[in-house]
């Protein structure tokens, strides 16, 4: 019988887990969800686009109960560990199974590309923007002219000033 079972290990380690146990126990089906981002590395001029996984460090594997491949997973040379799932008393110890209905979820959303959905925040403070600087005893009206990080450089009438960002309101 093919269970999906879950292993958990050192994420910096999971592309040499994976390639090792599809080389030396080509029995077990295994799977991880990974998404594409874009990222503009330094040095690079254009963006990039890098496949990471969804759950760094965690590997679904499809095996066989019972069977010398679930031992095999975990006594390879890279360390991996059966995630238990639920809590059994000691003396009922075995390898926690996940649904296959949840594989095939995990599956169509990841075609999908819906399993990571990145939130680009972009700052309200943009150069041409009328902002108001708050001071405890007044507030000035002012331009946004550039963005320094935690600081916004405005011209005001009184000229340039750079303040940080918590100081000042949308006009």
């Amino acid at each position: 019988m093919d269970v999906w079972t879950l292993l958990r290990l050192n994420p910096q380690l999971q592309a040499k887990y994976v390639e090792y146990i599809c080389e030396h126990v080509p029995n077990v089906e295994l799977y991880f969800p990974v998404y594409t981002r874009m990222c503009r590395p330094a040095g690079r001029r254009y963006p990039l686009a890098v496949t990471l996984p969804v759950y760094p460090g965690y590997v679904f594997a499809r095996v066989e109960l019972p069977s010398r491949s679930v031992q095999s997973l975990i006594g390879a040379p890279i360390k991996a560990w059966y995630i238990k799932l639920k809590s059994l008393p000691d003396d009922e110890r075995t390898i926690s199974t996940i649904p296959d209905r949840v594989i095939e979820v995990l599956r169509t959303m990841e075609e999908r590309n819906e399993l990571v959905v990145e939130a680009v925040k972009e700052s309200p403070f943009k150069p041409g923007r009328k902002i108001v600087i708050r001071y405890p005893q007044f507030d000035i009206a002012a331009i946004c002219v550039k963005i320094r990080g935690t600081r916004v450089e405005a011209e005001t009438n009184l000229g340039r000033v750079v303040v940080p960002v918590h100081t000042i309101t949308l006009a």
